[in-house]
C-alpha cells in the first residue's frame, strides 16, 4: 500500500510541475505571438 501512495505522489508532483511550465509559457509568450524554436 505504500508504494501505491509513493507512486500517486509522484504523478501528483509531475501533474503540479506541468501545469506550472505550462502557465510559465503562457505568461512569457504573447497570445497571438508565434516563436520559432528551432533556429534556422
Amino acid at each position: 500500500m505504500k508504494k501505491r501512495a509513493i507512486v500517486a505522489v509522484i504523478v501528483l508532483l509531475l501533474i503540479g510541475l506541468d501545469q506550472l511550465v505550462k502557465s510559465y509559457i503562457v505568461q512569457q509568450i504573447p497570445l497571438g505571438e508565434v516563436r520559432s524554436w528551432i533556429p534556422n
